[in-house]
């Protein structure tokens, strides 16, 4: 509780320039996650049929299940954050408003950890893949070895 008090302290001192480049950072970082989630769905076709094959399939199709949610999720969250931005005007324009900016400081706190929460568990989600891509190809690779 006391952690909750000490961070939302901390964001009555964000001024509208932090909270402005916060969210350019979180809209780069999801463009870039965007990007990943196409390079993944390129993996997934270039294996499909090692991934099928794999005896720790329920494993895999989990994780790739994951991968979608993930994707849908980046760009909900591109588009919550594009929102987050144009009301920056209410904390910019000069006129007190001192109701709609405290609304406007706690959703960008809310942002903030929700934004905290996606980018842990794609963090583990993308380690989780890169492991299974990792097993597939060093398969493959032995698979080549023996047959030559």
């Amino acid at each position: 509780m006391e952690t909750q008090n000490k961070k939302i302290k901390y964001l009555k001192w964000f001024s509208a320039d932090e909270m402005h480049e916060g969210s350019k950072k979180w809209m780069s970082e999801l463009k870039f996650i965007k990007d990943e989630h196409t390079f993944f769905e390129d993996l997934i076709k270039n294996y499909t049929l090692q991934l099928i094959g794999d005896s720790n399939f329920l494993n895999i199709k989990n994780t790739i299940d994951e991968l979608q949610i993930s994707k849908k999720q980046a760009v909900q969250l591109l588009e919550v954050i594009k929102n987050h931005e144009k009301d920056l005007e209410l904390i910019v324009d000069n006129k007190n408003q001192i109701e709609e900016e405290k609304a406007y400081k706690k959703e960008h706190a809310e942002i903030i950890e929700v934004m905290g929460y996606y980018f842990s568990k794609y963090k583990k989600l993308k380690t989780s893949f890169f492991k299974i891509i990792t097993a597939v190809l060093k398969k493959e690779k032995q698979q080549q070895l023996l047959s030559s």
